[in-house]
Order: structure tokens, then sequence, then C-alpha cells
């Protein structure tokens, strides 16, 4: 049952995508996050991620295909338990970018898991600011739903595989302009160990949705999960 769930959502995703023919650029997204318990209630969070473009839709541009730096967000969380369902986090993100200044991020947000069907389902709702040098702020409201699907049995142990998917909704104002973005992913992952955990997917991402200019982007996304 779990593996014709996983096939339908692939062939939803692809047919999405094949319909929407103006990608504008791509390539691989790797990650690692760190986390470690600071005591029952509290743990911390240190996470890395780049994307490292290969191609645009513009054929004008990067021609030979080669790599370009598009972005690397350091990250840092403090999150608290609260009893077994729900965690609520403040964080912090310090974004390196190619073309544009630099700038800060601050995060707050609220997760909370519920069990449906036999699904895990994961909720999460994120306020976010951004702080730029030369433009206004901006601000953001965010909803993600995500499960975790174990493919070897009803639990996930060591050494086995799992399918993760997600889908998230973001909305965000900046000055008199908002805008709407939609960002889908899905991965299989291994729990290698009990403190490790890595996933290779995809990650495509919509936004300018509301204002001129759709954009798309897919990404090969691979990652690292370590629990110190």
């Amino acid at each position: 049952m779990h593996r014709l769930a996983i096939t339908l959502i692939f062939l939803m995703w692809c047919s999405g995508v094949l319909a929407q023919s103006d990608v504008v650029y791509g390539g691989y997204f790797p990650e690692m996050a760190f986390s470690k318990n600071i005591n029952s209630n509290y743990s911390a969070t240190f996470k890395v991620e780049t994307q490292i473009g290969q191609f645009y839709d513009d054929e004008s541009i990067n021609t030979d295909y080669s790599y370009f730096h598009d972005r690397t967000d350091l990250q840092g969380f403090i999150s608290r338990q609260l009893g077994s369902l729900v965690k609520i986090a403040v964080g912090y993100q310090y974004r390196f970018e190619d073309t544009d200044p630099n700038n800060h991020r601050s995060i707050q947000q609220i997760a909370f898991i519920q069990r449906l069907f036999g699904l895990r389902l994961g909720h999460r709702f994120r306020l976010d600011q951004t702080f730029f040098e030369n433009e206004k702020n901006q601000y953001r409201v965010r909803y993600r739903i995500a499960s975790e699907i174990p493919l070897q049995g009803t639990n996930l142990d060591v050494s086995e595989y799992y399918f993760i998917t997600s889908e998230e909704i973001i909305y965000g104002v900046q000055g008199k302009d908002d805008d709407l973005e939609n960002r889908f992913t899905m991965a299989i992952g291994k729990l290698v160990s009990k403190q490790i955990k890595v996933e290779l997917g995809l990650d495509y991402r919509t936004d300018r949705i509301i204002t001129a200019g759709e954009r798309q982007r897919i990404w090969l996304k691979f990652g690292a999960f370590l629990t110190l």
C-alpha cells in the first residue's frame, strides 16, 4: 500500500512538472544538520545547506552548463519539547548570496505530529523575517506538511529505508509587494544508525506566483542528519 501511494505521488509530481515548461534554473542542493539534546526538554540544531546551480532554461545564460554558486545558508535553532508531539523553536539564519548582499533572518516555529490512517504526518507553522542591506525587509508566513513512510515494515529500524515527502506554502510581504511560493520535496532516505540519517531526492520550488515572471527551480537534493 505504501509503495502504491509513493508511485502515485511520483507520477502526479512528474505530470505537474512536465506541464510547466518555464523552469528557470536548477542544480544540486547538499545539506547537513547536527542536532544535540541539551536536556530532556531543550535541543539545539545547526544546519548548513548550499544551492549549486548548473542550468538555466535561457540558453543565453550558462551555455556551457558550468557550476555556479547560488547561495549558502547557515542556520541555528533552539527547540523546546512540549509534550511528546509538539515542539516550538526559534532560529537564526545567515545567507551568503552570489550576486546580492548577504542577509540575516530570524525564525519562529511550532511543529506537531499527527497520526492519520496509519501515516505519521508532521505539521509545521513558521514565521520568518529577513533583513536586507539595500532592500526592504521581508516578512513571511509558512505552513508545511510532511510524511515519512517506512519501506520495510511499519516501523523504521536501523539500516532500513524510508520515503519522505513534504509540501510547503509560503506567503511573503516585502514593502508594498506580496508573493506566494510553493515547495514540494520527495526523497528516499536510510536510517544508517540511531544517530545518522541520509537522504537523496528532489526539491521543486515555484515562486513569483502573484507577481509577474513566475519562477521555477528544481534541485537534486542530498542530505545527512546527525544526532550527537
